[in-house]
């Protein structure tokens, strides 16, 4: 009887994958991306766990040069106008960074689904890729929230406790923690109800945002499902 990988070697596998590097660094941002932009100790911080984002994407797209060479093109003025506004108090150079982490957030989802969606067999890097697209979601529509609160303000109703930020970054001109929470319950249809969408731009993209994240797991689901029966169709 032949035995299956041992679990050493199924997490051998999964550190040598392409896409753990970028889940690690989003599950990172996930978890204390919200507390950095809250505290004086996250001055910098959120920026550099960003930059950590940016550069996993580019190594989990390597493989292909012209994606890598596009990747890097999204990611350095992103991360130049990110790391600018820690010393440049300037709200203009604060959506042209949204703008540019939009290009950057929404151009690496594509690519890591794209790739998840063109395997031909289900591996732990596949789960893994998956699970970077759900996240890189929820921070695409995050930046585009924050953008839309810049544009147009009064286009959502905060928190009563809520102040603006004193620090250095982007956070000084939006609140870029609630944004990106609020995406995320919105993404899970979790839906809290403590930031509310106010204005019709903002009410549209809560309605896509809130699609869209049901239609991928369908869909995600749908197709793991069928790459394994294959697979197992193919073994036996």
């Amino acid at each position: 009887m032949t035995r299956g990988p041992s679990i050493h070697g199924r997490l051998q596998r999964l550190v040598d994958g392409r896409s753990v590097y970028l889940l690690g660094s989003l599950l990172a941002l996930v978890a204390i991306g919200p507390w950095l932009t809250e505290n004086v100790v996250g001055r910098g911080l959120w920026e550099l766990l960003f930059t950590l984002v940016a550069l996993s994407s580019i190594h989990m797209v390597r493989v292909n040069r012209a994606e890598a060479m596009v990747s890097g093109l999204l990611a350095l003025p992103t991360l130049v106008s990110l790391w600018l506004r820690q010393v440049v108090p300037a709200l203009g150079l604060t959506r042209v960074a949204l703008v540019l982490m939009m290009l950057f957030l929404l151009y690496t989802t594509v690519t890591v689904l794209l790739r998840v969606f063109t395997e031909k067999r289900v591996t732990m890097d596949t789960l893994s890729g998956a699970l970077c697209v759900y996240l890189l979601i929820g921070y695409l529509w995050g930046s585009l929230y924050a953008l839309i609160y810049l544009l147009a303000p009064g286009s959502f109703r905060l928190p009563t406790w809520w102040m603006p930020g004193k620090e250095q970054g982007i956070a000084t001109d939006v609140p870029m923690n609630l944004m990106t929470y609020f995406s995320f319950t919105t993404l899970t249809t979790l839906g809290f109800g403590d930031v509310l969408p106010i204005g019709g731009v903002a009410r549209a993209a809560v309605i896509l945002e809130a699609v869209l994240g049901h239609f991928y797991l369908a869909v995600l689901v749908a197709r793991l499902i069928g790459l394994h029966v294959a697979d197992t169709r193919r073994k036996s």
